[in-house]
């Protein structure tokens, strides 16, 4: 009986983490060199050659009086710098950078360009920082009142520069075409000439807006979207918090063509879902619980085109921003010196 028991208790506890991988992956912890700052995105051309880009606030140094001056506050400058690795993120070395600017993680990959979203904030401005990979350098900063979404039809960019619902065109230098009366938030996607866009309501609920020229439309689905990413030419995937449910977060995949939505993957216990990528080999997001003063996180992916899913505890899962998929493989960063490498293959 003893045996039988136990035998049940070994079959329940497998059936309950059955989503659960812990050997299958080939997780790396690359203590890298070269790199100073807090990294906001990471780009790479291939698994080996990539780009993060930085920011670091450093202050003058003090004489002993001012250190001993409880009034006194050191000048401070913040420095936005770009980083270039070549051998799988073990060693960086800085490209270019730009004084009284920090970047932050509002970007744009369009034709072999990365536009980045910095800020002066002392002087209370912003730009969009313009650098070409095939040159490493920075073809110019344009500065704007605002900068909400950023998005590409493949052939022009479309930011949001105003408070409100409205849009501008551009070229890939930034020189205005026209204006188009949509809103758009910071996770958009555009797929078969349609634009699917992640909005909020005044009450801070999510909601999926779909454009086209036809209609502007909501789509109706029993999740709370998060995050959106291309699955292939006709659907998108979308992530999000259960709507009946708080503890659970839901994938699901959306036939732009068909406008019929798709259950994935259902995730019990937890309650914040970021990081979802996708491309012709893994897709693939991080989702997590807010433990005391820190929030954990454990790796959701698929390597069948979401047929079957499996969850990886990562080593380290606190500080996973910004990542980056690129073929089979995830780099994480992790904060300090540290990138998980991870490959799915």
């Amino acid at each position: 009986m003893k045996k039988l028991l136990m035998c049940l208790l070994v079959m329940l506890i497998a059936i309950g983490c059955k989503d659960f991988n812990e050997n299958n992956l080939k997780v790396e912890i690359i203590d890298f060199n070269g790199m100073k700052g807090k990294s906001e995105y990471m780009y790479f051309i291939n698994p080996k050659e990539g780009y993060s880009f930085n920011y670091i606030t450093e202050s003058k140094e003090q004489t002993e009086e001012q250190l001993n001056d409880p009034d006194f506050f050191p000048e401070s400058t913040d420095i936005a710098s770009i980083y270039k690795t070549t051998d799988g993120g073990q060693n960086w070395k800085k490209v270019t950078s730009i004084e009284n600017r920090k970047f932050f993680n509002r970007v744009l990959v369009f034709q072999n360009a990365v536009y980045i979203t910095s800020n002066d904030f002392y002087n209370k401005k912003v730009f969009i920082v313009k650098f070409n990979v095939l040159t490493d350098k920075i073809e110019f900063e344009k500065e704007f009142p605002v900068i909400g979404g950023i998005y590409d039809d493949k052939s022009d960019i479309y930011i949001q520069t105003e408070k409100g619902s409205s849009v501008t065109k551009f070229d890939k230098n930034l020189i205005k075409k026209g204006e188009m009366p949509i809103d758009i938030g910071n996770d958009a996607v555009f797929l078969n000439n349609k634009l699917f866009s992640i909005l909020r309501n005044k009450d801070g609920n999510s909601y999926l807006r779909q454009y086209s020229k036809e209609n502007i439309k909501s789509v109706e689905t029993l999740i709370q979207p998060e995050n959106i990413v291309k699955q292939n030419n006709d659907k998108i995937i979308i992530a999000g918090n259960n709507k009946t449910n708080n503890k659970k977060i839901s994938l699901i995949s959306y036939d732009v063509k068909s406008e019929n939505t798709q259950d994935l993957k259902e995730f019990d216990g937890y309650t914040i879902v970021q990081g979802l990528q996708s491309n012709d080999k893994v897709i693939c997001g991080l989702v997590g619980n807010i433990e005391g003063t820190f929030t954990s996180y454990d790796l959701f992916y698929s390597l069948d085109k979401g047929k079957t899913w499996q969850i990886q505890k990562l080593t380290e899962n606190s500080y996973i921003r910004p990542s980056v998929l690129i073929d089979d493989i995830l780099y994480i960063f992790s904060g300090g010196n540290r990138i998980q490498k991870i490959s799915f293959n």
